[in-house]
């Protein structure tokens, strides 16, 4: 960006008096809505559907945001303002108008089709169409246009808008993924601002033609809206595969418990439990793709909903691991008969298996999806086979290879196999342990360690949380034990970080932190005087003496 402080005046082609236009004498007004205006949007608990309105057009309804004039500028001519000014001020009020953008909480629209959307995407490009008339008005008033300046101005602009844009939508995007609804509204807002966003830069800059000298400059707009619409696009996948934590909320809380239990394996004989789980997926699965805009979105729902059913499940299964190595001193299986929970097992998984196949037929990409990630389950059915005693061929090192690549940490593939043993064979864990740990030299060969550093870094932004069976199992496995951070992995933890983070609560949560705060500072120092009063008293009869 140019700073216009370094131009000399001449070059401006600014005039120096005062013009007298009054159709050139705008307020320049921005959005601005009240942060504790009441959502209309329904943040219930999963299968309660919202309010929407049908039949709509959230391009129909914007909210007030676009014409409040609560924040403006006091009335000047334009043609007084100097370029530094202008920009100071576009720069400070447009980072409140997309502020306010995305904090207003928006109604979701509910097509004849059954697709949600929301004003979002509509509100921000008719904000920014807004801001670029601000634009041609300030160049048109001061005989900017043409001019190295003037495309100094439009360039400095148009590179804001687009880098506000981006800081905008990845900081706020979380706060629009409330529940299952909203999350399907999101992705479709989101995908829809990818087609506008080209649309719309496109059409701004072959309307303002740059002189050559700024033919860099034009690239470098033209890749600035490519990372934005990289970056919308992207976050239409991840707001679509984020529905799963709401899709295994209530699976959580009506099964986690049954998974694995006495009644699953003596009275459970026909797989109930996985049906229950089948049903559920796909009762919610039906709703989602009736809420998505596309097959291609459906399709990444689809993914997240394979991965984070492998996830849960072998979650559970450590979870009983756990729960049985607080009983370790009995030397007793977790299972009354470990044959029969391993077969047992087995039908679960081919269950699961078969019902996303079967979606797989009208989405042939899942398959490669469904095989990928079956395999990790394939290769744990098979350590209980060998651990148990129904596989008298298999060799465990075979499997030892297979989990490795799937956790590429020492530490996480001995623990994981030992706590497979304790399930069906506890008498025999610690001589798998050894056992994998004589394989300590060849599995570092083969697979390098990723070490507790890799474990720790921090995940990314386009990663949705609870689909990685590595990253599970290596949180899982962290330094304070098993079990040490079990809840991280749990759809109340994501839930509660999406609806509860640090853009829904904040002010509460300062206002509480600064109370108890303010409470704890006070004690201090009530207690360091009362130590100086005694310190004090003890020292002068010290003295009297």
């Amino acid at each position: 960006a140019t700073s216009f402080s370094t131009i000399p005046p001449c070059n401006l082609r600014y005039p120096q008096q005062t013009m007298r236009m009054s159709h050139h004498r705008r307020q320049l007004q921005f959005q601005r809505s009240s942060s504790d205006t009441k959502s209309s949007r329904n943040v219930g608990g999963i299968g309660k559907r919202p309010t929407h309105h049908t039949n709509s057009s959230p391009a129909s309804a914007l909210p007030s945001t676009l014409t409040s004039p609560s924040s403006s500028f006091e009335a000047v001519p334009i043609a007084t303002i100097t370029p530094d000014e202008f920009l100071s001020q576009f720069r400070t009020k447009t980072s409140e108008c997309l502020s306010n953008a995305y904090q207003t909480d928006h109604p979701i629209y509910c097509s004849r089709e059954g697709r949600l959307t929301t004003s979002l995407g509509a509100e921000l490009f008719t904000l920014f169409d807004m801001l670029m008339s601000i634009l041609d008005e300030y160049l048109t008033a001061g005989s900017l246009v043409n001019t190295d300046a003037g495309d100094a101005i439009i360039v400095d602009v148009l590179e804001f808008l687009l880098l506000n844009l981006k800081y905008k939508q990845t900081h706020f995007r979380d706060r629009c993924l409330q529940d299952l609804e909203s999350c399907c509204a999101a992705s479709n807002d989101f995908f829809g601002m990818t087609e506008t966003a080209e649309e719309v830069v496109t059409r701004v800059l072959d309307r303002y033609q740059l002189r050559e000298n700024r033919r860099k400059a034009k690239s470098m707009l033209r890749k600035k809206s490519r990372a934005l619409i990289s970056l919308y696009s992207s976050d239409a996948v991840y707001a679509a595969q984020i529905t799963h934590i709401y899709v295994f909320e209530p699976i959580c809380d009506s099964i986690e418990k049954d998974l694995f239990g006495l009644a699953w394996e003596e009275n459970f004989t026909q797989n109930e439990v996985a049906k229950s789980i089948v049903r559920t997926i796909e009762d919610f699965f039906v709703d989602i793709e009736v809420f998505l805009l596309n097959d291609f979105i459906s399709k990444k729902c689809a993914d997240a909903l394979v991965s984070a059913t492998c996830v849960f499940y072998v979650r559970c299964l450590l979870l009983t691991a756990r729960r049985q190595k607080d009983w370790r001193h009995k030397k007793t299986s977790a299972f009354v008969d470990p044959q029969r929970a391993v077969m047992r097992m087995k039908g679960d998984v081919r269950l699961m298996k078969q019902f996303f196949l079967g979606i797989a037929e009208r989405m042939p990409a899942l398959s490669r999806i469904v095989e990928q990630e079956f395999s990790f389950l394939s290769a744990l059915f098979e350590c209980l086979m060998i651990g148990s005693g129904l596989s008298t061929t298999g060799d465990i090192r075979d499997f030892v290879f297979v989990l490795h690549k799937i956790t590429r940490n020492f530490d996480v593939t001995r623990n994981l196999i030992g706590d497979l043993y304790v399930l069906v064979a506890p008498k025999d864990e610690h001589q798998v342990r050894g056992l994998v740990g004589s394989m300590k030299k060849d599995l570092l060969m083969t697979l390098p360690d990723n070490g507790s550093q890799g474990c720790a870094l921090p995940p990314s932004r386009q990663q949705v949380p609870g689909l990685s069976m590595g990253g599970m199992l290596a949180d899982l496995y962290d330094v304070h034990g098993l079990g040490g951070r079990l809840h991280k992995y749990s759809p109340k933890h994501f839930i509660d970080s999406f609806r509860h983070g640090v853009h829904t609560v904040r002010e509460k949560r300062e206002e509480s932190d600064f109370a108890s705060r303010d409470i704890n500072i006070n004690a201090k120092i009530l207690n360091s005087l009362q130590d100086l009063r005694e310190k004090s008293i003890r020292f002068e009869r010290r003295a009297s003496f």
